[in-house]
């Protein structure tokens, strides 16, 4: 059987709820496959995440959420890179299944493989505003 072209991915997810209130969960990912002609093995990838979020009452919501992830060979990307990018969430619920959000997220490479208009840069910051509609309230908790 060969087996020298299988991809593979494995995705670890562990959470936990300290409290009513406060909740982790962490991730960690593991993705191995294609050879490529430039490297005699196979390309590997790997990623790992942290999240906390904290509900103050029924309404808001704050969530900080951390990310890493390392294109060893730059075959997920196209650039060889170590990516970080971490994320700040203020959530309300607005009332019943409306929810809205605020959202400041800041991503980093140690490549410049972003870009503010058409110049590469190795950082960008976005702030989104979101208003949402949940049909089933219990996936929010």
């Amino acid at each position: 059987m060969n087996t020298s072209d299988y991809r593979q991915m494995f995705d670890t997810v562990v959470s936990y709820n300290v409290t009513s209130k406060l909740s982790l969960m962490t991730n960690y990912d593991y993705g191995r496959g294609d050879r490529v002609a430039a490297f005699p093995n196979p390309v590997w990838w790997t990623g790992v995440a942290g999240y906390l979020k904290y509900q103050f009452n029924d309404g808001w919501a704050y969530a900080t959420r951390y990310e890493y992830y390392n294109d060893h060979f730059g075959f997920t990307t196209g650039t060889a890179q170590h990516i970080n990018e971490f994320t700040e969430t203020f959530e309300r619920k607005v009332a019943g299944n409306l929810i809205t959000r605020l959202e400041y997220r800041r991503d980093m490479s140690n490549r410049p493989t972003l870009f503010k208009g058409a110049t590469p840069v190795n950082h960008q910051d976005t702030i989104e505003a979101g208003l949402i509609y949940a049909f089933d309230l219990k996936e929010l908790h």
